[in-house]
């Protein structure tokens, strides 16, 4: 179903998959304010480090952060 979105309309499968990385994000947010109940800039950076660090483990850079437009993935989408 989701190819034939994709090929047929663009347009709507490109909003779907916004909604579903928002939803995505809004999810790990909701699961991490249930274990950390005390919000303040400290924890903030402590899971700034320990994603940059688990995104660094991966392949030795944190690519990931930069420009998208560089990325195989995205090229193969146009």
């Amino acid at each position: 179903m989701m190819k034939n979105i994709r090929k047929n309309f663009p347009n709507i499968y490109i909003v779907i998959v916004g909604i579903c990385v928002a939803a995505w994000f809004r999810g790990i947010n909701m699961v991490i304010s249930n274990f950390i109940e005390e919000e303040n800039i400290q924890i903030g950076l402590i899971l700034i480090l320990v994603s940059m660090l688990i995104l660094y483990l991966d392949d030795n850079s944190i690519g990931e952060l930069r420009n998208i437009s560089n990325n195989a993935a995205a090229n193969n989408f146009k």
